[in-house]
């Protein structure tokens, strides 16, 4: 109950989407629930895995199945589209890929290619611009990464959304740069 009306969860929701919206709607409230950590991919699973035959439930296993990032759970929207993307474009990264640096310090970067040593960070304005502390730490983070050896290209969820050719574009250049040398 909240506030005195009856409601389900977030789970529960998802389980019944399938039967009165289209694909895409449920696709974008799996995608934002699970940012928002209010649902597992993993419960998720499992429920539609025993509810064989229930109206709706063809449609969320397909869904499910033709999920580009398979279980892969983002920090953003930006994230996700980014994942996306590469996986579309056969660009095989690691997400969420931990970096110790000689200086002693461990980053989580968004997107790598670790054999390249070729980093994708999503920068989103709110997030990235916070506070000046915050938008200092994000340039002491990256020095760090280029002086242990790492390319870092930085790219803004509009980015993702309005230049996926010229993303794919740089991000094949780097990595041949990279080859090359």
């Amino acid at each position: 109950m909240l506030r005195g009306v009856r409601v389900t969860s977030p789970l529960r929701t998802v389980l019944d989407l399938p039967t009165v919206v289209n694909d895409h709607i449920v696709s974008s409230c799996i995608e934002q629930w699970t940012i928002e950590r209010k649902l597992s991919l993993d419960a998720l699973h499992e429920a539609v895995a025993a509810r064989s035959g229930e109206r709706g439930n063809a449609r969320l296993r397909a869904i499910l199945e033709g999920r580009e990032l398979g279980r892969t759970i983002t920090d953003s929207p930006a994230e996700s589209a980014m994942g996306r993307l590469l996986v579309k474009r056969g660009l095989q990264a690691v997400h969420h890929h931990l970096v110790a640096v000689r200086a002693g310090a461990t980053f989580e970067l968004d997107f790598a290619f670790p054999a390249e040593r070729v980093a994708l960070e999503i920068d989103g304005y709110g997030i990235h611009l916070r506070s000046f502390e915050a938008f200092d730490d994000d340039r002491w983070r990256r020095n760090e990464l280029e002086l242990d050896g790492w390319l870092v290209l930085n790219f803004s969820g509009s980015a993702v959304r309005r230049s996926p050719d010229r993303i794919v574009q740089q991000v094949r250049s780097a990595l041949e740069l990279r080859a090359a040398s």
